[in-house]
């Protein structure tokens, strides 16, 4: 007789532990769903503290860390973005967008070592992807000077190459060999 009763037990309190998991999830997807209307109707300071109801939830909740990075990067807080982003992608590194704004933040902030490992990441997952392509070829102009060969990063083209905008600026070059990474004489911001 005792034995059955610490079965059962055993049995309550571990479907109470599944319950109690289940409504986690649940909670966690009433703050992300709350925190998306919210988004969409512009109040993006209540979204914020919707998402993080999330985290304290469910840590690793992957569309809520893709949303709040999105967030923070509208909202030109790169800091912040950058933040979670990286823990994007330490959860899913074949995360193609997470990758690709990674290295456009390191790009902008100089900071080679960061854009090389997510460029190169951004690269190898979709090597046709425009931005890639842009990354790619900043990637082998950056490796140029660091070899000081001074090669030309790109091969020889025939007018403008204009290319698709990494994030909210349109990069083009006009010359088959960059002189410098930023400013009027290479990638150039529009």
């Amino acid at each position: 007789m005792l034995k059955y009763v610490r079965k059962l037990g055993m049995a309550i309190g571990l479907s109470l532990v599944l319950v109690a998991c289940q409504s986690v999830e649940e909670k966690a997807e009433k703050y992300l769903a709350s925190a998306m209307e919210l988004i969409g109707a512009g109040d993006t300071d209540r979204a914020v503290i919707e998402l993080r109801n999330v985290f304290a939830l469910v840590p690793n909740h992957i569309k809520a860390r893709e949303t709040l990075a999105e967030l923070m990067l509208d909202q030109n807080d790169e800091a912040a973005a950058y933040g979670h982003y990286l823990r994007l992608v330490e959860q899913v590194p074949d995360h193609l967008e997470g990758r690709t704004v990674l290295a456009e933040i390191a790009f902008e902030a100089r900071n080679w070592e960061e854009f090389v490992r997510h460029g190169e990441e951004a690269v190898a997952l979709a090597p046709d992807h425009p931005r890639s392509q842009i990354i790619d070829l900043a990637l082998r102009y950056q490796q140029s000077i660091e070899d000081r060969t001074g090669r030309c990063a790109m091969p020889c083209v025939t007018g403008p190459v204009c290319l698709p905008p990494i994030r909210r600026t349109a990069v083009c070059c006009s010359r088959c060999c960059l002189t410098r990474i930023c400013g009027t004489g290479g990638l150039t911001r529009r």
